[in-house]
């Protein structure tokens, strides 16, 4: 049976496996306990415990799954070490076990990770790695995911032109599948780009793009990243007095979302520039810091 490895790009599509474990209702009811819905720290301690009962009975699906998500769950602690070794772990066992989808998302986990520590030659391995699997299994909304970090990788080493063809890829698949949170994220990565070649009225157009989409989902965190970087915009204008309001407005949007931000959806936020997906309390801390240094310029 051969083995995926990053150094193997040529990897037959093969038929997803049947998800049959041996520590039944137990493994069950663990793999739905959500680092969406709780507390890091703690589940961490339940995908430990996971890992612990899928190893006593040769469970390698289960032992993977929890694996997985020790190695998540490392990552949002900023326990790089630890989530590395969990990620390589279950990225390895989803390869013997030929689960290309659950081997793609922890190669993807993985990109991430080295996309943080600012090793950007890994985070593109890992990513074109997961584009490719993707494209086998025709899986649309992943392909668009791994088009979108690569773009997060050219945007970091500064090369926008590249980063704008990935944007607009992935911008347009997640049109067609409807993906709204996608499609903003997408689109206002794609108005980083232009801001950052000066080209300010294409930016602005899309951070307003941006601003409407999160609206209409009601995503206050990225309706907060979009005001702020509008903001950015104004300011490049000498536009102060409108970049004064769109600063404190975002700003009043990041302390008003900020007590609930540890509790929040972590696997969908949008890059910073500072890398990876960061916590969403993290990701409102660096807004806020960055919106009060918009401020301070005015």
């Amino acid at each position: 049976m051969s083995k995926i490895t990053p150094d193997n790009e040529e990897i037959d599509p093969l038929p997803e496996p049947t998800s049959n474990t041996a520590i039944g209702e137990v493994e069950e009811d663990l793999r739905h306990v959500s680092i969406q819905t709780d507390p890091v720290s703690d589940a961490r301690k339940y995908f430990q415990q996971s890992l612990e009962v899928s190893g006593s009975v040769g469970d390698d699906l289960g032992e993977a799954r929890a694996l997985k998500g020790l190695g998540d769950a490392y990552f949002q602690l900023y326990n790089y070490p630890e989530a590395k070794d969990s990620l390589i772990k279950a990225r390895d066992i989803y390869s013997w076990i030929r689960d290309l989808p659950s081997f793609a998302q922890s190669a993807q986990s993985l990109g991430d990770m080295y996309y943080t520590l600012g090793e950007y030659s890994k985070a593109e391995e890992s990513y074109i790695q997961t584009l490719d699997i993707y494209s086998q299994i025709g899986n649309q909304l992943g392909f668009a995911q791994s088009i979108k970090s690569l773009g997060d990788v050219h945007y970091m080493r500064e090369k926008y032109f590249k980063a704008e063809e990935a944007y607009i890829q992935a911008r347009d698949i997640y049109s067609q599948i409807g993906s709204h949170i996608g499609l903003a994220q997408s689109v206002r990565s794609l108005g980083d780009v232009y801001r950052m070649r000066g080209e300010y009225s294409k930016a602005e157009d899309l951070y307003i793009q941006t601003r409407d989409i999160s609206s209409k989902i009601d995503d206050r965190l990225s309706f907060a990243q979009s005001v702020k970087s509008l903001g950015d915009v104004y300011g490049m204008w000498s536009e102060y007095s409108k970049a004064k309001d769109l600063y404190i407005q975002a700003q009043t949007i990041y302390s008003q979302i900020g007590d609930q931000a540890d509790y929040a959806p972590v696997h969908s936020l949008p890059r910073t520039q500072g890398g990876g997906r960061p916590s969403r309390a993290a990701t409102i801390k660096v807004g806020t810091a960055d919106t009060i240094h918009g401020l301070t310029k005015l």
